[in-house]
């Protein structure tokens, strides 16, 4: 997953989080030999909004001289702010020595173009770790009928608030939708419907989406009972 000769200052994995976590922690532990357990050095961060306040707590914590060779940040979130971003752009764009990143988040959609640029990704595409009342929404939507999914896109769309939060469940969402699409890729109308859904991702976090909209419009354009 990741070049252990050639390791990039910081990465961003995304998909799962129990899966993503799981895959870190494996890299760290046996390709890199770092001790994971009571090292001061290793750090496992999880937030549901990364915020501004806890990118300044990182920025602070990475110029530290770490105790010993290599100082690795382990950072899980389903959301960042924009000012949480702007907040380590200086960070990412400067590493300190010896030291890594890796983000796990639902999707790269959620990262302005500036810190994108600053990150390597790596996209899990795998189911494992899913919930299964999250795995069956997304199950009976593409099953459903096209009444069935404007119900369910409605009641999803409903429970949305202006809160991130909201919006990274809807993402989280339509991030399920597309792993499953996915799959069969190779049907008819699959692809351009997955075209659709990643369009759809980008706008979720745009000022004011219009989530019923984008929602609505997913359910129209998925090939029927995919």
């Amino acid at each position: 997953m990741f070049p252990k000769e050639k390791l990039h200052h910081a990465y961003c994995v995304e998909g799962d989080r129990t899966e993503a976590m799981a895959s870190v922690k494996n890299f760290i532990g046996h390709e890199l030999k770092i001790k994971i357990v009571g090292n001061p050095d290793v750090l496992f961060l999880e937030y549901d909004t990364f915020a501004i306040d806890d990118g300044r707590m990182i920025s602070d914590m990475a110029i530290k001289k770490p105790f010993g060779e290599r100082r690795v940040f382990v950072i899980a979130f389903n959301f960042i702010t924009r000012e949480a971003q702007n907040s380590l752009l200086k960070l990412f764009e400067e590493p300190a020595a010896h030291t890594n990143f890796f983000l796990i988040a639902p999707s790269a959609v959620i990262f302005l173009p500036t810190l994108k640029s600053r990150l390597m990704f790596v996209k899990l595409l795998g189911v494992n770790g899913e919930k299964p009342d999250e795995a069956s929404a997304a199950e009976k939507f593409l099953k459903a009928p096209l009444a069935g999914r404007l119900r369910i896109s409605k009641k999803l769309a409903d429970s949305v608030t202006d809160e991130e939060k909201s919006k990274a469940e809807v993402l989280s969402f339509l991030e399920r939708v597309e792993r499953r699409l996915y799959r069969n890729k190779s049907s008819r109308g699959v692809p351009a419907a997955l075209e659709e859904v990643v369009k759809a991702k980008r706008l979720i976090f745009g000022r004011s989406p219009a989530v019923k909209i984008i929602l609505e419009h997913i359910a129209l354009v998925l090939p029927p009972k995919t």
